[in-house]
C-alpha cells in the first residue's frame, strides 16, 4: 500500500502487506499520521 500526496506525488508511507485488509489500511493511516501528523 502507498500513500501518496495528491498535490506533490510525493510518496508519503510505503506498506507491504500480504493482504489489503481494512485492519492493514489502518495500521498504514495510523504510521502515517505518527510520521507527519494531522493533514488540514
Amino acid at each position: 500500500m502507498a500513500l501518496i500526496d495528491d498535490a506533490t506525488g510525493k510518496l508519503m508511507n510505503l506498506r507491504f502487506s500480504e493482504t489489503e485488509s481494512a485492519f492493514d489500511y489502518m495500521e498504514a493511516t495510523r504510521e502515517y499520521l505518527e510520521q507527519h501528523g494531522k493533514t488540514l
